[in-house]
């Protein structure tokens, strides 16, 4: 097998080799990713507009020009686990809020059922309406009593099911998303985890709601908890439906991250993303 043939190709690479027979597909999924991204740009990164809103529509999507200061980026094929582009993919940052919590929520994921009550604040919260306020709204408490519902030896378990995945640039010091010494990851290690988790049964309502209704009044957590993508004003030139899901959120000190989820047609792709 020609591996040079079949490794993952950068954005510019994906323009230049482009044949004609191959255009079609690969600009689709190129379309949903400019989808993703567009989220990303339209909350915290400012986007060259006009090259962006040129993918509205249209299948040429190579002709998108992404924010240079995207800087580490990995897409995949949800269905497939074809890994579609890759920009530093494999570069490690130090991972935030909800690109840790993404573990702790895949642990609990096999350790709880949704409807699990788990201590918190003097009180008890449903695991699911935790999952929700850990993963789509950053909430370390949330995230921290998760982790003391999975055992004391919550960090060590976060890092064996992170070699299990596949996630062998990625070492946890913390389960509740706090900047951590030490802590890293990488966008292409994200997508092992990302695809995990949305391919879960346990939680997967809370990955695919707008808004997650909790029921769990005596723990302090808010009644709604809106996904990110709420976050964007359906009349901004950024907001497109297509984008499912977004999680995984975080900023810290050296790199805003985040995971998308978007859909173009019947393709289903997974983006994980770092910036400045």
């Amino acid at each position: 097998m020609n591996s040079e043939k079949n490794r993952p190709q950068s954005i510019r690479e994906v323009r230049m080799r482009m044949t004609r027979s191959g255009r079609k597909c690969t600009a689709r999924a190129l379309w949903a990713l400019s989808l993703a991204l567009l989220f990303v740009a339209g909350i915290c990164i400012p986007a060259h507009a006009a090259d962006l809103q040129a993918a509205f529509g249209e299948e040429d999507a190579p002709a998108v020009e992404l924010d240079a200061r995207i800087s580490h980026l990995a897409a995949m094929d949800l269905d497939t686990g074809a890994l579609l582009l890759a920009q530093d993919a494999d570069e490690p940052f130090a991972p935030t809020g909800g690109a840790v919590t993404m573990m702790t929520t895949y642990l609990a994921a096999q350790a709880l059922t949704p409807e699990a009550m788990v201590a918190m604040n003097g009180g008890e919260a449903r695991a699911a309406d935790l999952v929700a306020a850990a993963i789509l709204d950053g909430d370390q408490d949330s995230a921290s009593a998760l982790a003391q519902a999975i055992g004391e030896d919550a960090v060590s378990r976060m890092n064996d099911a992170a070699l299990t995945l596949g996630m062998t640039a990625t070492t946890y010091v913390s389960p509740a998303g706090t900047p951590e010494e030490g802590q890293r990851t990488t966008c292409t290690d994200l997508l092992r985890l990302g695809r995990a988790l949305v391919e879960s049964e346990t939680f997967a309502d809370v990955f695919s709601c707008a808004v997650w209704e909790t029921a769990s009044p005596d723990s302090g957590l808010p009644a709604q908890i809106e996904n990110r993508v709420q976050l964007l004003n359906p009349d901004s030139e950024f907001y497109d439906a297509r984008v499912l899901s977004a999680f995984g959120g975080g900023s810290g000190a050296e790199l805003f991250n985040t995971v998308i989820l978007a859909q173009a047609g019947d393709q289903r792709v997974l983006v994980a993303c770092a910036a400045q």
